[in-house]
């Protein structure tokens, strides 16, 4: 499935998600949507302010920032 969003949009979303509750699961599909953002800008992203960047890599590949 392909979207088309903006990149505002893209990284609205990525802190969003970011920011629910560890139940909610969320987490892994931030991480899958930051990975295809990357893949496709080539500019790394992170929270505002933030710099930290996660290292481990997941079974869609390496994880972004967090």
């Amino acid at each position: 499935m392909k979207l088309e969003l903006e990149e505002n949009e893209v990284v609205g979303i990525i802190n969003i998600l970011g920011e629910l509750p560890t139940k909610s699961n969320a987490w892994p599909l931030a991480q899958k949507i930051t990975y295809q953002y990357e893949q496709q800008k080539e500019v790394p992203i992170g929270p505002a302010g933030g710099d930290e960047v996660c290292t481990s890599e997941g079974a869609n590949g390496p994880a972004g920032p967090v």
